[in-house]
């Protein structure tokens, strides 16, 4: 058997070295005493894979197209189906994500920054993820850019049941049918941290103070 003096490790099978085509660093090649199939172990994220992992070299200059930073294509071994796999957020996805550079310039109408767009695989359908608050959204965000703008910390929803928009402040947790005023106040505008709402049930106007209640 073959034993490796700084990790301590044993292996019944002869290390692979580190030829061209070989594994990556932390890679470890192993059968499987059951079935006989030989499988992959990387000792560092404790990952397994029975598809051999890519060599370090040729995964350097990502072509177009290629995958962003951290991001890794696996095969389900049950169905055989293509998914990715990022080793940071321990994220995964059937979609292939975007490579790094495509999303740097935001069109007009596109995400916001830290908003990703993902396909429900079930459903096939089409929902959004922000990756630092872990909302998800099956309503596009808007652009921070847009004119007319929702005020930070507002998001628009559309209500499943009724399938009327409303707005949600992630910071407050307050909701409101009524689409919130951008910052820049009018000559003659509110107050900070007075807001302007309309009663559905009567119509009328009426004014909230999101601080003092």
């Amino acid at each position: 058997f073959y034993y490796n003096k700084v990790t301590k490790e044993t292996s019944w099978d002869k290390p692979k070295g580190a030829d061209l085509g070989g594994l990556p660093p932390n890679w470890e090649e192993h059968k499987d005493p059951s079935s006989g199939k030989t499988f992959y172990y990387n000792k560092v994220t404790k990952e397994t894979s029975w598809d051999k992992p890519k060599g370090a070299l040729p995964a350097a200059p990502a072509a177009p197209g290629g995958l962003p930073p951290d991001w890794e294509e696996h095969k389900d071994p049950s169905t055989g189906k293509t998914f990715y796999y990022n080793k940071v957020t321990k994220e995964t996805s059937w979609d292939k994500p975007k490579g790094a550079s495509a999303p740097a310039p935001a069109a007009p109408g596109g995400l916001p920054p830290d908003w990703e767009e993902h396909k429900d695989p079930s459903s096939g359908k089409t929902f959004y993820y922000n990756k630092v608050t872990k909302d998800t959204s099956w309503d596009k965000p808007k652009g921070a850019a847009d004119a007319g703008g929702l005020p930070p910390n507002w998001e628009e929803h559309k209500d499943p049941s009724s399938g009327k928009t409303f707005y949600y402040n992630k910071v407050t947790k307050e909701t409101a049918w009524d689409k919130p005023k951008g910052l820049p106040a009018a000559p003659g505008g509110l107050p900070p941290d007075w807001e302007e709402h309309k009663d559905p049930s009567t119509g009328k106007t009426f004014y909230y103070n999101k601080v003092t209640k």
